[in-house]
């Protein structure tokens, strides 16, 4: 079995040495077929320590380290740690190899306890011949069961543009009773809109923000989608949805805010306990990812920060994006924190892949433990 404290990184620098030198492929691993991460079981048995690099969980455990970032040092500490984890997993009843490699794959994607529960709920464009779309794409919305009580983030499409709109788009968003996938989601999992508590938009470009509001009949009057929720945006983003220009004016659809009664927010904000606004701009000027806390973990809702998992690189920026230096620094201020904490990275765009953790590829940052769609 091969254990290290970055097992996966670790293992595949050891095949590349292994190709690079000649030698036979590595023997298997373990029953599962995987390295032993103690990353991974720390995040499963200690949930509660928020970093998770080596000197942290050592510190945690009392561990000393007698040569830091040496091979020595750094393989010492870590077998202490894993001493540590497997005092903690037989406290919690595991006896044997197998139980403990069960408790080390077990997916950790979803926040299930008293505070809040995370799911993601999906709407589709759906690629045509004739459309601007080349590859289908999820539409942002996801729900947040909070002790408060029902939290969307963004709302998607919304059902209120003509059929030019759905051509151009590929848009199929079509719901039950003239609504959309939206509701339809929400209903699959026992709720109504008026049991959403609060949507909190990341920004109001139509494709986040048009199922805010609704038409009724699919062309009568405008309404609020969620008539008893409060709406919360932040205050800049508002402004600047109403003051558009050639490059955004197809993206600011009035219908979309104009009738919301929002709670406008300056900068970071918590609107409900364990869910907290982060200004991310770069996308656009006033630009936020919310990112839920419970239980000793964290989900962020990266939205157009990082619209799909292809575009984890620092680098990787949308030609969508205004101001794409200021992404750039906005992705490296929140992966510095989503690294060190352990987060849950949401990609609201991601035809494939849901969400997954940050890890590192050498320099460059890679996705670890992704949770696939489907």
């Amino acid at each position: 079995m091969f254990v290290a404290h970055n097992a996966r990184f670790d293992w595949r620098f050891l095949e590349a040495e292994c190709t690079a030198a000649g030698v036979p492929p590595l023997p298997p691993l373990s029953p599962g077929g995987k390295p032993l991460c103690t990353v991974r079981l720390t995040r499963r048995l200690v949930p509660e320590l928020r970093r998770r690099g080596l000197d942290q969980v050592a510190a945690f455990f009392g561990i000393e380290n007698p040569a830091r970032h040496r091979a020595f040092g750094d393989a010492l500490a870590t077998a202490y740690v894993l001493r540590a984890l497997l005092g903690r997993a037989c406290e919690r009843g595991v006896e044997t190899l197998e139980q403990l490699i069960e408790l080390h794959d077990r997916p950790q994607h979803r926040m299930r306890n008293a505070e809040c529960e995370v799911r993601n709920i999906r709407g589709e464009v759906e690629p045509r011949a004739n459309s601007h779309v080349n590859s289908a794409f999820r539409i942002p919305h996801s729900e947040v069961e909070h002790d408060d009580g029902l939290v969307l983030v963004d709302t998607g499409l919304g059902n209120k543009e003509d059929d030019k709109f759905k051509d151009i788009y590929g848009v199929a968003n079509e719901g039950k009773g003239g609504r959309t996938q939206l509701e339809d989601a929400l209903a699959e999992l026992g709720y109504s809109p008026t049991d959403v508590r609060c949507v909190i938009d990341t920004h109001l470009h139509f494709d986040h923000a048009g199922g805010n509001t609704y038409r009724e009949d699919g062309e009568g009057t405008v309404r609020i989608t969620f008539p008893r929720a409060t709406y919360v945006v932040q205050r800049g983003e508002l402004e600047f949805a109403r003051h558009t220009n050639e490059r955004t004016a197809a993206s600011y659809l009035p219908p979309n805010f104009e009738a919301v009664p929002f709670r406008l927010i300056d900068g970071e904000a918590e609107p409900l306990p364990g869910i907290r606004c982060l200004p991310t701009p770069g996308h656009v000027p006033y630009h936020q990812s919310v990112l839920v806390e419970s239980g000793g973990e964290r989900v962020c809702f990266l939205a157009d920060l990082v619209p799909t998992s292809a575009h984890l690189p620092l680098p990787w920026i949308m030609g969508y994006d205004l101001e794409p230096l200021v992404t750039l620094e906005s992705k490296r201020r929140l992966y510095a924190r989503a690294e060190a904490e352990g987060w849950l990275l949401c990609f609201g765009h991601d035809p494939a892949v849901v969400a997954g953790r940050l890890g590192r590829d050498g320099k460059a940052f890679a996705l670890v433990d992704p949770l696939l769609a489907g």
